[in-house]
């Protein structure tokens, strides 16, 4: 819902009240007045490498969205968030947590130098078979089979027939098979399917494909001594609603035991794959408590404030357009949809407690 609003009306809009300087005297007046608390989801900061990568934030832009933030909020460690949330206690002012999903490279290369610099914590989600196997995770193998392919069509019993001729008729499908069939099926199926299109399209994603996209361990722990938090994002990043109990359970403390193997310490953290109320389930809310996790991110803009429930704390998707993300960032979004009523579908009681 907020891409296509964007796309057609935030984006302009943003940019005019940037240029007059509204989305910064709105941010500076709600943390003298209304402070907010906001969690913030980046996947990849760098140069965009390939085309059918995941979309990357621009170094120079996330320095700059650091800077913005570092002047209108007080920028604090996802755990602090916890204790503030436990405590029961009011923000003095504007509060940001910065978050990273999935664990690409480019976290370390170009978002791990910029932190350091500005002394920003910040949480990184590992998906930790894509880090233990060099791979690529399913939605770039995906980009990178139906980009690079040439082959007109896609012929599949699951999919149909599909024309993916144009660049236009390739991003088309690519939505329509992610967001239709891919975010839908079990993981084993969705396996076998990026196996059949690899096959049927000719095309061979080169063999450990995940050495200069994905983090390795050692990155992982110079991050970590550099003062950088990690969270758990799952082994394989399969939607888990999607996904039977036994197979939420191993993707779920595999990937919290993997992790803290390698790092030597207790995870606590997690960020739900995909991240929307149908992608979460109470089997999944179980295993987390289960296993000692304190909090739970999604990705759905939900507000945050000091009753909001910690295993469904929502966060605001950023973007590498800086008048957006300043539009998104000091409030005026989420106050505007909240006085005209309306709100995406939230989970802010996701598990029913604190």
């Amino acid at each position: 819902m907020l891409y296509q609003i964007a796309r057609k009306t935030v984006e302009p809009l943003s940019a005019l009240l940037d240029s007059i300087g509204i989305d910064d005297a709105y941010a500076f007046s709600k943390k003298l007045f209304a402070p907010q608390i906001s969690i913030f989801v980046y996947h990849r900061v760098g140069p965009q490498l390939h085309d059918w990568l995941y979309r990357s934030v621009n170094e120079y832009i996330f320095e700059k969205q650091i800077q913005w933030l570092k002047s209108t909020h007080t920028i604090i460690s996802l755990e602090e968030l916890v204790d503030l949330i436990r405590e029961n206690k009011q923000p003095g002012g504007n509060v940001a947590v910065i978050t990273f999903d999935d664990g690409y490279k480019d976290n370390y290369l170009y978002a791990f130098p910029i932190l350091k610099k500005y002394q920003v914590p910040a949480t990184v989600f590992l998906t930790t078979g894509c880090i233990d196997q060099r791979k690529l995770l399913w939605g770039d193998a995906l980009d990178y089979i139906v980009l690079t392919t040439a082959a007109d069509t896609i012929e599949h019993d699951l999919l149909g027939t599909i024309p993916i001729k144009s660049r236009k008729e390739k991003s088309s499908a690519l939505f329509e098979i992610k967001q239709n069939i891919m975010k839908k099926i079990p993981n084993m199926q969705k396996v076998r399917l990026l196996e059949d299109l690899e096959r049927e399209l000719g095309v061979e994603i080169p063999e450990h494909p995940g050495d200069g996209i994905m983090l390795s361990w050692e990155e992982v722990r110079k991050m970590r001594e550099g003062g950088i938090l990690f969270g758990a994002h799952t082994v394989t990043h399969p939607i888990l609603s999607n996904a039977t109990f036994k197979e939420a359970k191993f993707e779920i403390e595999q990937s919290k035991h993997r992790i803290e193997a390698e790092l030597g310490e207790q995870i606590t953290t997690f960020a739900y794959p995909n991240g929307k109320p149908a992608d979460i389930n109470a089997d999944t809310i179980g295993l987390l408590k289960q296993n000692n996790f304190t909090c739970a991110v999604t990705t759905l803009p939900t507000k945050i404030n000091h009753n909001s429930d910690l295993l469904g704390l929502g966060r605001i998707t950023t973007t590498n357009n800086y008048s957006l993300f300043k539009f998104l960032a000091s409030g005026l979004y989420s106050d505007g949809i909240h006085l005209i009523g309306f709100h995406e579908p939230g989970c802010n009681q996701i598990s029913g407690d604190h």
